[in-house]
């Protein structure tokens, strides 16, 4: 608990440190741990669900079910919205609308490294598919752009599963190779300003 106090003193607004204090509080019977998780809520969406829980369970435990209903009642709300924004985000398709993407500079400067040796990819772009449910949360799409099938070019699923690994840092959360279906597709990115994050270097 010192370090952790130490910490939350340091930095007051660090989303983390709070949720940390938080859940520390409440595992040693300090119902101020209630207003860390609140506060913590607030300043990181993505701890929030988290936090409510640890909430919720703590005031279950000690039988204020009035109270732990506020966070019971957002927390079912919040499972409804992650199913259906998971089945908004289990496919990628040409008819859906883009928008630009946010990927960081250290992955994009990254790429050109980690696709080192792939001769068949032309170029990548990036891009977030427009989102109804949580679209706090973006869904990052990448785009594989091939060159003309040559002799001796792997097939386009393995390059796509090679390019997902070694681009696999949490940032793209979906691959697409721009083939067949993808061609109108294509041409919007390619109009998209920043949408192209690698492009190969043509031989002399």
């Amino acid at each position: 608990m010192p370090i952790i106090e130490e910490t939350v003193k340091r930095f007051p607004d660090q989303p983390v440190a709070l949720y940390n204090r938080g859940g520390a509080r409440l595992s040693l019977d300090d119902e101020a741990g209630l207003a860390d998780l609140e506060r913590a809520g607030e300043l990181d969406k993505e701890l929030k669900y988290d936090g409510y829980q640890l909430a919720f369970n703590y005031l279950r435990s000690k039988g204020r079910l009035d109270e732990a209903s506020k966070y019971a009642a957002f927390l079912e709300d919040q499972q409804q919205l992650y199913v259906k924004a998971q089945e908004e985000r289990n496919s990628v398709e040409p008819t859906d609308a883009f928008e630009k993407h946010d990927l960081t500079q250290g992955l994009i400067d990254s790429i050109p490294k980690k696709l080192a040796g792939l001769e068949e990819i032309s170029a990548i772009y990036a891009a977030n598919k427009v989102v109804r449910y949580l679209p706090e949360f973006p869904f990052r799409v990448g785009f594989i752009e091939l060159r003309n099938k040559q002799r001796g070019d792997a097939d386009e699923q393995t390059i796509l599963k090679i390019v997902s690994d070694r681009l696999n840092t949490g940032e793209i959360h979906f691959f697409v190779v721009l083939n067949g279906k993808w061609k109108d597709p294509e041409k919007i990115l390619a109009d998209m300003p920043g949408a192209k994050v690698y492009e190969a270097k043509s031989k002399a």
